[in-house]
């Protein structure tokens, strides 16, 4: 019994075209389904452009941790922001020494942030008085984080990092 090496190569390259077929039919419902699921252009929040015509309402409100630095003194922060724009919150160093409530607002992404030690203790800068900061908040990695970064009365930085709570995710 012969076998027809041309009957073979015939049936090896259908083999093959019918494999490549499958293959290709499996990758295009695959991107399909990537592309349905995922808007083709979308940006984050981070990316997109103001437009004069609408407002975009970014998500600052809710439970906030972080932690500030500035010069002689870092700790944690505590903060809810409601749906009104208005902060309440807490800070302590990390050295136990100073403590300041918070209050304040913000108007999309400038914040006015007023630190109010109680009458027993200081603020982040070692005085008793209120300390207010005036600044423009930056989102960092999407809109999980963001940044308040001002200059102190004396010249130096003062960084505010805020991060969602676990309750907001």
């Amino acid at each position: 019994m012969t076998v027809d090496r041309s009957s073979i190569e015939r049936e090896a390259l259908m083999k093959t075209r019918t494999t490549k077929r499958l293959i290709g039919g499996i990758l295009t419902i695959g991107m399909i389904g990537l592309l349905h699921s995922q808007p083709l252009f979308a940006l984050t929040v981070s990316q997109a452009q103001p437009n004069s015509s609408q407002d975009y309402v970014l998500p600052y409100r809710g439970s906030w941790t972080g932690t500030f630095r500035t010069v002689g003194s870092q700790g944690q922060i505590l903060v809810f922001i409601d749906p009104a724009g208005k902060l309440y919150g807490s800070l302590k160093s990390n050295d136990g020494e100073n403590f300041a409530q918070i209050s304040g607002y913000h108007r999309g992404s400038n914040f006015h942030l007023v630190f109010t030690p109680p009458p027993s203790s200081l603020n982040q800068f070692g005085t008793a008085t209120p300390y207010t900061v005036d600044a423009t908040a930056k989102w960092e990695q999407g809109v999980s984080r963001f940044v308040i970064s001002a200059p102190t009365r004396t010249g130096h930085s003062q960084l505010y990092t805020f991060e969602k709570s676990i309750d907001n995710r």
